[in-house]
C-alpha cells in the first residue's frame, strides 16, 4: 500500500460540557491519554504518510511531550489551532503534504484500522 495519506488528528478541545477539569483529550484511558490512542491507530495504518496533531496553544509542548514518549514516528508535527475546529482544521491542512487527508476527532479513542480502510478505499 502506498503510503499517501495525512492525517489530521484535532485534539483542541477544552471539554468544558464534561465539566471536568482536564481537557478531554488528556484524559487517560488504561494509562495513556486518549488522543495518543487515535495517533497509534492511524500510524499503524498501512497508507498513513504523516500525522499531524492540532492541539491548543498552551497544549503544543505538552503534546509534543506524550507523542515523544509514546515513540509515534509519523507525527510529523503539532501546531496550535484556532478558536473554532475549522480554524484548527485549516492549520492541520496547512501543514499536509499527501494527495489524500483524513481528519479525526482527537477525543475518540475506538477508531478501527478497518474502519480507516474502509474510508480510505471509498475516498479513492
Amino acid at each position: 500500500m502506498e503510503r499517501n495519506l495525512s492525517v489530521i488528528v484535532v485534539a483542541a478541545g477544552r471539554g468544558s460540557r464534561m465539566g471536568t477539569k482536564e481537557s478531554k483529550q488528556f484524559l487517560e484511558l488504561d494509562g495513556r491519554p486518549l488522543f495518543l490512542r487515535a495517533i497509534e491507530t492511524f500510524g499503524r495504518f498501512g497508507a498513513t504518510a504523516e500525522i499531524i496533531v492540532v492541539t491548543g496553544v498552551a497544549d503544543v509542548e505538552r503534546c509534543e511531550r506524550y507523542i515523544r514518549e509514546a515513540d509515534c514516528p509519523l507525527v510529523k508535527t503539532v501546531v496550535a489551532g484556532g478558536s473554532e475546529r475549522q480554524h484548527s482544521v485549516y492549520e492541520g491542512l496547512k501543514q499536509a503534504s499527501s494527495p489524500w487527508v483524513m481528519v479525526h476527532d482527537g477525543v475518540r479513542p475506538f477508531i478501527r484500522e478497518e474502519d480507516i480502510g474502509a474510508c480510505y478505499e471509498e475516498m479513492q
